[in-house]
């Protein structure tokens, strides 16, 4: 069952977690804020991505949010600013 993404506007979870609820939580999470917040850069890492949200529409709208936004266009920022999230998948 997928679940809304918190506020993009809370804090991130930092630390560690619990299952694939959890991770999946966390993706929906990261990525609604990468949108919202304009985060410069995303790397999604993962062997197969199989536990990841990525087929779920709050996902994909914030994916196509976050390709919308202009912060990460290189002209959009000066070089000596960026914001960049690191999630990884085991």
């Amino acid at each position: 069952m997928a679940t809304e993404p918190q506020s993009p506007l809370e804090p991130l979870k930092t630390g560690r977690f619990a299952g694939r609820v959890a991770f999946a939580q966390l993706i929906r999470d990261s990525l609604a804020a990468a949108a919202a917040q304009d985060w410069n850069q995303l790397i999604l890492c993962d062997a197969s991505f199989e536990d990841w949200p990525l087929n779920e529409r709050a996902v994909i709208d914030s994916l196509n949010a976050w390709a919308r936004g202009a912060a990460h266009s290189p002209s959009s920022r000066p070089s000596t600013t960026a914001s960049c999230a690191c999630i990884h998948g085991s």
